[in-house]
């Protein structure tokens, strides 16, 4: 028994990512993103997006995302 799809979707409707993610990364708009240093590698210029329409974030710089 794993997590229904609906709760996923509820849950996405009502908490921002944007918020979340601004916990642990600062994150500033540019257009319809939000971007940021990644946590998860170094680096010294933004590569992290966060794209609250989506619900997901992305690193060009890692690959990583979600």
């Amino acid at each position: 028994m794993g997590i229904e799809d609906d709760d996923i979707e509820r849950l996405r409707s009502t908490v921002s990512i944007v918020e979340i993610v601004q916990q642990y990364v600062a994150l500033k708009r540019t257009g319809r993103n939000w971007v940021g240093l990644c946590p998860f590698h170094a680096e010294k210029s933004g590569s992290f997006n966060v794209t609250e329409e989506r619900g997901r974030y992305k690193c060009f710089g890692c690959d990583k995302g979600g």
